[in-house]
């Protein structure tokens, strides 16, 4: 097999496994299920759902408490996902 056949080779897996990563998602949720934030496979945030029934003005501060443990919820199941997925190395595997 010649270098830029690998080459060729190594791109397609790395254009897959990009793919895959945007395609793949996780979801956090915070207060009974009232803030979700969803995230895909390049951690980065994709959604973030609150209902209005959490928004107190005279208490932002447990909003966005409840916003940052959606979001790391959504982000330690993703480490999860990618470590099942791809490996404890980091979840991500370098091709190129």
């Amino acid at each position: 097999m010649s270098m830029d056949s690998l080459l060729e080779q190594a791109q397609a897996m790395r254009e897959k496994q990009q793919r895959e990563l945007s395609e793949t998602l996780s979801e956090g949720h915070a207060a009974d299920g009232a803030v979700a934030a969803k995230m895909d496979g390049h951690k980065h945030l994709r959604s973030i759902r609150i209902d209005p029934g959490v928004i107190d003005a005279e208490d932002l501060g447990a909003l966005e408490k409840h916003v940052m443990d959606a979001v790391n919820e959504a982000t330690d199941e993703m480490e999860s996902i990618l470590v099942r997925r791809f490996g404890p190395s980091s979840g991500i595997p370098d091709l190129l």
